[in-house]
């Protein structure tokens, strides 16, 4: 193999393992382009339908965080529909 496919083989393997741990071990997550606070009322912080709000403590009661579009398995229970 030449150098160059060598380099590219490094350069993908590379990316591939950083997409990996940059995705939190969720697959497929999906950005809704809007912000929440978590426990809040008001519907200007709550997220679109579909999007859950995720914060990074998610051990505070409230806090600033962003809408995702998440898995069913990840969606936390509190917040799953009983049906």
């Amino acid at each position: 193999m030449r150098a160059s496919k060598i380099l590219l083989l490094v350069v993908l393997t590379v990316a591939a393992i950083m997409l990996n741990n940059f995705s939190y071990g969720v697959r497929h997550l999906a950005y809704c382009k809007a912000e929440c606070i978590l426990g809040s009322n008001a519907s200007q912080h709550k997220c679109p339908q579909g999007c859950h709000c995720v914060v990074r403590d998610s051990n505070k009661a409230t806090g600033k965080g962003h809408c995702w579009k998440l898995p069913k398995s990840e969606i936390p229970n509190s917040t799953r529909s009983k049906g």
